[in-house]
């Protein structure tokens, strides 16, 4: 037995054997990276562009064909691009350069889709609205003094503004949807665990979940069919059977929201709809408590902040304990989140966790046990319009508040992991503002073809 490598004579021998076999399964993964060709050098955009929605410019691509070619997107700045920084929502910190992607956008790559840049985000993610972004705010493509959602916020208004075909968003709570309504766009949650959410930084990556947003119905299935193409087609033998959803409780839906949604579920699936009232309050609670308390828990260990399902490397948990660590940088509203969930943390503990998770299960149980009557559920987005950014003159706390609101319609079904799609409705007023329609699990499908249906009836 040699030495140096511990082998026998004989184990030696067949060394090249082994070593051939892993080298045709390996050769090709390592090529990838290698196959990546950069059209322009990234940088930093303009504060116009910033505002715009763009958190780093800088083309890439790997495959000249495929059945995305011809379309463009961005990436969320949470989600890892290799060869393009990565500041999770405050382009005043240092960034992170990723060595690989995260596996949906190389499967977009490798279909054909070219990458435009890194969309803004809310600082660490924090907030339903896009005002934490630093050092500027994403501005609503349609007015501009308003909310674009978050946090989401660059990816939705990037395609709005057709700069853009498609883009990646992740939602915890809201954060593809809220965007896709205030936008005027469609955002697309799916199932949870449909997409890997490896080499993407989340505070609280058991909600996470990767989504699409784009223009239409038809693109986001597009992009969702290039990515998945073994989904399920819904049949179109028997009408869906549709519940409206009726939130109960402290949720007040403005009425022109409730009303023009009404008009168009009953203009689109005719007199076979039934009503239904559900409490989301319970699961609201549930969801902040799994959120906090699950966030403080993986800060003070910094376990698996990047990527919940294939751990985190090195160099990203290490950008990542160094930006929480430089307070100086944070946004008020990553600032305040963070001390309120180790506070809460030290309150609370691991029973206000375990009793969360039991109320998540229960909620889970009733949607499910929904299903079983309905294909899908339709009600607002959101409950109202987007807000107007607070001024400096409002004070703080009307800041934070404003920021966090707006979740209390989607965060529920990000606590039960159901697909959950936002399409647009066209407001009097001319603010946009979304439906969602929830289906079960692993059935996208019914959210294209109801999402479809309602389009054509705006």
């Amino acid at each position: 037995m040699t030495a140096a490598s511990h082998l026998s004579n004989e184990e030696a021998a067949i060394l090249p054997q082994l070593m051939a076999e892993l080298d045709a399964g390996l050769a090709p993964l390592a090529k990838r990276s290698r196959r990546i060709s950069r059209d322009s050098t990234p940088y930093r955009p303009t504060e116009s562009e910033q505002r715009q929605g763009w958190a780093w410019k800088g083309e890439i691509a790997i495959s000249d064909d495929g059945p995305l070619k011809g379309l463009s997107f961005a990436v969320k700045d949470n989600i890892a691009a290799e060869g393009l920084p990565l500041t999770n929502g405050n382009l005043d910190r240092s960034p992170y350069w990723p060595d690989q992607h995260n596996s949906v956008v190389e499967q977009l790559l490798e279909a054909g889709a070219r990458c435009f840049g890194k969309a803004q985000c809310e600082d660490f993610c924090q907030g339903g609205q896009s005002f934490s972004s630093l050092p500027y705010p994403v501005q609503n493509p349609h007015t501009p003094n308003r909310s674009a959602g978050g946090s989401s916020s660059g990816s939705a208004a990037l395609v709005a503004r057709g700069m853009v075909d498609f883009a990646l968003g992740s939602d915890s709570a809201g954060s593809v949807r809220i965007p896709a309504s205030h936008c005027g766009i469609v955002g697309l949650k799916p199932t949870r665990g449909t997409f890997r959410f490896d080499n993407a930084m989340s505070l609280e990556p058991f909600l996470e979940t990767i989504g699409i947003l784009a223009r239409s119905v038809s693109e986001t299935n597009f992009v969702f069919d290039a990515l998945k193409p073994a989904s399920r087609s819904a049949s179109s033998r028997r009408p869906l059977r549709v519940a409206r959803v009726q939130p109960s409780g402290s949720i007040i839906v403005a009425d022109e929201i409730g009303e023009r949604l009404n008009t168009i579920i009953e203009r689109t699936f005719g007199e076979g709809i039934e009503n239904i009232e559900l409490d989301l309050a319970e699961a609201n609670q549930a969801h902040l408590g799994i959120y906090m308390i699950g966030m403080a828990h993986r800060l003070r260990g910094l376990s698996q902040p990047f990527g919940s399902q294939d751990g985190h490397e090195p160099e990203a948990a290490a950008a990542l304990a160094e930006w929480i660590a430089d307070r100086d940088t944070h946004s008020s509203e990553l600032a305040l989140m963070l001390e309120a969930g180790e506070r809460a943390y030290k309150r609370y503990g691991h029973a206000a966790y375990v009793e969360a998770i039991a109320i998540a299960n229960r909620t889970t149980d009733h949607v499910n046990q929904l299903f079983k009557r309905f294909d899908v559920l339709i009600l607002p987005t959101v409950a109202s319009e987007p807000p107007v950014r607070p001024s400096s003159g409002d004070g703080l706390l009307a800041q934070v508040a404003t920021s966090f609101s707006g979740t209390e319609l989607t965060a529920p079904f990000s606590l039960t992991g159901h697909p959950a799609m936002s399409v647009p409705l066209n407001l009097e007023s001319n603010l946009p503002v979304g439906a969602m329609i929830v289906a079960p699990y692993g059935r996208e499908d019914l959210l294209f073809v109801a999402g479809k249906l309602m389009e054509t009836n705006l």
